[in-house]
C-alpha cells in the first residue's frame, strides 16, 4: 500500500501482481481483495500517466466482466473470484 499511496502506481501493479499470483488458486475474501487492489492499481497508473483512453478500455473491460453471468457468487452473496486474469493490461509509459 505504501507505494500506492506515495503515487508510485506502476511499482505497486507490479508488487500486488506478484501477491496474486502467490495466492493464485485460493478462492476466499483475499483473493477479492489482492484482485481488487490489482484492478485498481491499473486503473490509477492509466489515469496518472494521462492514458485516458486505455484507462477507459480499462474501465469498460470491468464493467463488461461484471455485467457478465458467469461471475459466481457465494451463497452469502460476494462474489469469489474475478473471472479473468488482468496480468495481460499493459501499462504503457
Amino acid at each position: 500500500e505504501e507505494s500506492f499511496l506515495l503515487g508510485s502506481y506502476l511499482e505497486s501493479v507490479q508488487i500486488w501482481r506478484a501477491a496474486l499470483q502467490e495466492e493464485t488458486g485460493q478462492d476466499g475474501k483475499r483473493m477479492i481483495y489482492l484482485q481488487t487492489r490489482y484492478s485498481l492499481a491499473i486503473l490509477y497508473t492509466q489515469l496518472y500517466l494521462y492514458n485516458l483512453s486505455a484507462a477507459l478500455d480499462f474501465c469498460e473491460q470491468l464493467v463488461g466482466e461484471i455485467l457478465k453471468e458467469d461471475w459466481p457468487e457465494t451463497a452469502k452473496g460476494q462474489m469469489s473470484t474475478y473471472p479473468k486474469d488482468y496480468s495481460s493490461v499493459s501499462i504503457v509509459l
